[in-house]
């Protein structure tokens, strides 16, 4: 992603924000994120590439939790908003490929 022309990562982070929305709007969830602090375990779903390394995982992660918060999901991104966010990798079919994401308040 960091090596990708402006425009061409802009379309990636247009998709993740899009797909976000409507599970968002599929599981029914509307105004404004109600917790804060929260904490946020991300698997990935993978098919067809080794797993990456821990750091690379995570910074995978990154247009997933900015379409998180472009959505209204979470208030911000921040230490103070987000604590931890925790990423595991697991290998599926392509069919399962994707990536599931649980958003824990804490409190």
């Amino acid at each position: 992603m960091l090596r990708m022309h402006w425009a061409e990562r802009k379309k990636v982070n247009d998709a993740f924000t899009r797909a976000v929305w409507v599970a968002k709007n599929q599981v029914g969830l509307y105004g404004r994120p109600e917790y804060c602090p929260v904490t946020i375990d991300i698997e990935l779903r993978l098919w067809g590439q080794k797993e990456m390394d821990e750091d690379n995982a995570v910074g995978a992660c990154k247009p997933i939790i900015d379409a998180l918060v472009l959505t209204g999901i979470l208030k911000d991104d921040d230490p103070a908003s987000v604590t931890r966010v925790t990423v595991t990798q697991r290998r599926t079919p392509r069919y399962k490929a994707g990536a599931q994401i649980v958003i824990t308040p804490e409190g």
